[in-house]
């Protein structure tokens, strides 16, 4: 699997995370999304880490399921060693964050319960892999009154390895926002779910299907390319999948210089499509610079 994530600095990001969790009186975890590690080299974890699929619902997903671990922090030096060997191992995946909280991990877990799985107005229901911290990160936008109220509640501080490579603190809601019992999205809530995780489906596409552009450094430098033609195609209405795919390809070759060309956003508003589009992105990639 490909992931636009850049790799972060194990040695800085454990320095930081000490300091931080060091300093703290309320207790920490990690929450680690093991999905990431499915037929690779896993970590082992102690008797007493939570499990978050219990339910036999998700009997088939225990070994992906993700985890709590209590990060200990009696010394600096346990601490350090701990935290350094979850960050190593995950350095380069979406797949680790930190949460400062007043509840047990079984109580959190237990919270979380009713966040596991989501439905849509049109009775669509899906799993939310929010330990996937490319979802942790876009939550608080999309589901400001709903989801992320229910997850983050007793929660001070949750804090992500973000697709740069640094820590970057999540927004806490304020503590009246009361989470609702059962979540339903709206269709806006959900549209804006899949428009912002559209980025990722066109960067799996292309990672499988052209490799060549896929690159294995500056990461970031490669999802942004990307990001910038999706802009552009929820701009200009354009709902395609292979044409978001094609203003993709053409935003990477480019530089994203393509994007800004009036006769590709002309062509898009006059619903020009398919083969069609292709062609007038192919004729306009020869007067880039």
């Amino acid at each position: 699997m490909y992931l636009a994530v850049n790799k972060c600095n194990p040695n800085e990001i454990t320095t930081m995370l000490v300091e931080q969790i060091s300093q703290s009186n309320c207790q920490w975890f990690a929450l680690l999304d093991r999905a990431f590690d499915y037929e690779g080299k896993s970590l082992t974890f102690a008797s007493h880490d939570e499990i978050i699929y219990q339910s036999k619902e998700l009997d088939g997903l225990f070994d992906v399921s993700p985890v709590l671990i209590h990060l200990d922090a009696s010394t600096q030096t346990q601490l350090s060693a701990q935290l350094k060997k979850l960050v190593q191992h995950c350095s380069g995946r979406p797949m680790l964050s930190f949460i400062q909280t007043e509840l047990s991990a079984k109580e959190l877990n237990q919270q979380w319960q009713n966040y596991l799985w989501v439905e849509t107005q049109d009775n669509d229901r899906f799993l939310l892999r929010f330990a996937d911290c490319r979802t942790l990160a876009i939550l608080g936008q999309v589901t400001p009154h709903s989801i992320w109220p229910g997850l983050t509640k007793k929660i001070s501080q949750w804090k992500i390895i973000n697709r740069e490579g640094q820590i970057e603190s999540l927004p806490i809601p304020a503590k009246e926002i009361l989470p609702p019992e059962k979540i339903k999205l709206t269709n806006a809530e959900y549209s804006a779910l899949l428009e912002l995780t559209q980025v990722d489906a066109i960067i799996d596409w292309i990672s499988e299907n052209m490799p060549e552009l896929a690159p294995k450094e500056k990461k970031m430098d490669f999802y942004r390319q990307v990001e910038q033609a999706c802009h552009l195609a929820s701009q200009e209405n354009v709902r395609s999948f292979p044409d978001q795919v094609s203003l993709a390809i053409a935003a990477i070759l480019s530089q994203t210089k393509l994007l800004d060309n009036q006769v590709l956003k002309f062509a898009l508003r006059q619903g020009v499509s398919g083969n069609d589009l292709n062609r007038v992105i192919v004729d306009l990639m020869v007067t880039i610079d």
